[in-house]
């Protein structure tokens, strides 16, 4: 990425970190053993004895770090008092930075803000709160009924949460733009929009996660498993059946199949051109062809009505269905429903009927003759 100042240039022998966290001009990485690291411009210099950290937090230009104790080191850019940390601020098991703000969960669920002017003023009785974030001058608080609250600069919106809100599970700012995912997976979004930000792309499904940048907003999708379509065909004995799997995949991704258990008897071969292609031989190959397409090869002699059955799977690209089943009947008779005569007259009448060949050569005919209401038809 864009590097002039340095930003890309990874401390060499930089190792074991487990967190990390990005300002506008300098990144932090938090080691396994409670040091940070800092490089890039202006924020590199961490405090003298700085250790026992379990998080940090960026702001623009200045840094956050929690320690094990609850209490809070900040260092970098002061315009606003924003590594100003307030007196006696203990049991803090949250930070949050932003562009010249702080704030701090403490574990009663209370949240203390400090550095920009309006920013810090923290709405009255403001408690029960699980998460928080911060834009640029305004600050967000996710309470653990899943309700938002949010204070600061407000010249974009970005501090009017929508009414009626709820079942929020997390919560992103930007500079001006604020977020919240609901238990559902949708996203809501309010604020500055200049950029789109606020704007959701069609098409997203099951949203798990989300993150704010300056002007933009990122959200991560879960991958939910597609599922297999059972189903029921016909076929008669002699005569090659084409047969069409099916899916339904949430997120729409392209799928594929797998043949899982082979019938009993008659054949299972990939589609190719209309006919027979290799022979699926094995449980678990792969349909070849993109539409799903195989071709049954039932047993050429017999009698009688046969049912058969084998099992399949889809797969999106990670994860695979549940087996569906295909229930092939062989050789079932011809299914024929009649309706009673109608517009009878002296000399005809109209006669109607409806047949089901279910896959075999069919002849259909009227049969009539003479009867007491009709007389000869």
């Amino acid at each position: 990425g864009y590097n002039p100042l340095g930003l890309n240039d990874v401390p060499a022998g930089l190792s074991n970190v487990v967190a990390i966290a990005c300002g506008l001009v300098y990144s932090l990485a938090l080691r396994e053993n409670g040091t940070v690291a800092a490089w890039g411009v202006g924020d590199t210099n961490t405090p003298a004895g700085l250790s026992n950290v379990v998080a940090v937090a960026c702001g623009d230009g200045h840094a956050l770090a929690l320690r094990d104790d609850g209490t809070v080191a900040a260092w970098g850019g002061n315009n606003y008092g924003e590594t100003n940390v307030p007196p006696v601020l203990d049991n803090v098991v949250a930070v949050a930075g932003g562009s010249s703000l702080s704030v701090a969960l403490r574990g009663d669920g209370t949240v203390a803000a400090w550095g920009y002017y309006g920013a810090t003023n923290v709405p009255a009785l403001l408690d029960n709160i699980v998460a928080i974030t911060a834009g640029v001058s305004h600050g967000l608080a996710l309470r653990g009924d899943g309700t938002v609250a949010a204070w600061g600069n407000n010249s974009y919106g970005q501090a009017t949460v929508p009414v009626g809100l709820s079942n929020v599970v997390a919560i992103a700012a930007g500079s001006y733009h604020s977020l919240a995912l609901r238990n559902d997976g949708t996203i809501v979004a309010w604020g500055d929009n200049y950029y789109g930000q606020t704007n959701q792309p069609a098409g997203l499904t099951f949203m798990v996660d989300l993150a704010a940048g300056e002007t933009y907003t990122l959200v991560s999708v879960e991958n939910r498993a597609p599922s297999a379509t059972p189903q029921t065909v016909y076929a008669a004995r002699g005569v090659d059946r084409i047969i069409t799997l099916a899916g339904a995949d949430p997120e729409n991704d392209l799928l594929t199949f797998k043949v899982m258990t082979l019938p009993a008897t008659g054949a299972l071969y990939q589609f190719a051109s209309g006919v027979r292609g290799p022979v699926i031989a094995t449980a678990g190959e792969t349909v070849t062809d993109p539409g799903g397409r195989i071709v049954f090869g039932p047993p050429p002699t017999g009698s009688g009505t046969l049912t058969l059955t084998f099992q399949f799977v889809a797969n999106d690209g990670q994860y695979e269905s549940s087996p569906a089943i295909v229930q092939i009947n062989l050789d079932v008779p011809p299914q024929i429903f009649t309706c009673p005569a109608s517009q009878i007259t002296s000399s005809g009448a109209l006669l109607q009927g409806i047949v089901n060949p279910l896959w075999r050569s069919t002849v259909v005919w009227f049969e009539w003759g003479t009867t007491s209401d009709l007389g000869l038809l």
